[in-house]
């Protein structure tokens, strides 16, 4: 009985630590997103801006945000990390009004849990990670470097993608105008929509 009460006790102190929440407060305004660490990033368009993150305590000791030039950037400190160390249990949780780029580096996943409307939009995805988006715009550019993954559906005037090396875009969207779509290394694209793809 005193064994279990104690495993009991042990795995209360460690979900608590586990799920530590810290919102980032002093943040200057910003359109643009980028993820450069492993985990996963929760993004809503809305207001007022907003910026938590979720983990244990020694990972969120070792994430920087930060804005630069209106984008803001998650990454692990350190110079010789390279967005690349895993920290599989980190969650980050975004608002924002206007949205006009949205990139994973690294090994981290971005879902956007809103419709994202905006004017021109970039989507970007390098390394491992990837990036599921509804979307309505005019302009899109949606990128693929490395062995990730995109992910779209909705409306947009106008699309541009490439991707380079064993990712993949796979997309569901009603494109009024023009398609551009390019594949170099072992890629691929698969997409559905209007006009036919």
């Amino acid at each position: 009985m005193k064994k279990t009460l104690l495993l009991v006790l042990i795995s209360a102190i460690t979900f608590s630590l586990a799920a530590q929440k810290k919102p980032i407060s002093g943040l200057d305004d910003f359109t643009k997103i980028s993820f450069r660490t492993g985990g996963k990033l929760y993004l809503r368009q809305g207001s007022p801006q907003k910026v938590e993150i979720e983990g244990e305590k020694d990972t969120l000791e070792d994430i920087d945000v930060h804005v630069e030039d209106g984008k803001l950037i998650i990454e692990q400190e350190g110079m010789w990390n390279w967005g690349w160390q895993n920290n599989d249990n980190l969650r980050v949780f975004v608002t924002v009004p206007n949205i006009e780029l949205i990139s994973a580096a690294g090994s981290g996943d971005i879902l956007a849990e809103t419709k994202i409307t905006a004017g021109n939009l970039e989507l970007k995805v390098s390394g491992s990670g990837s990036i599921r988006v509804e979307i309505e715009a005019n302009d899109v550019e949606a990128d693929v470097t490395g062995s990730g993954k995109l992910e779209m559906n909705g409306v947009c005037k106008n699309l541009e993608s490439d991707v380079t090396g064993s990712g993949k875009l796979l997309f569901d969207v009603q494109v009024a105008e023009s398609v551009d779509l390019g594949v170099s290394g072992s890629g691929r694209i698969q997409g559905s929509g209007k006009p036919s793809l």
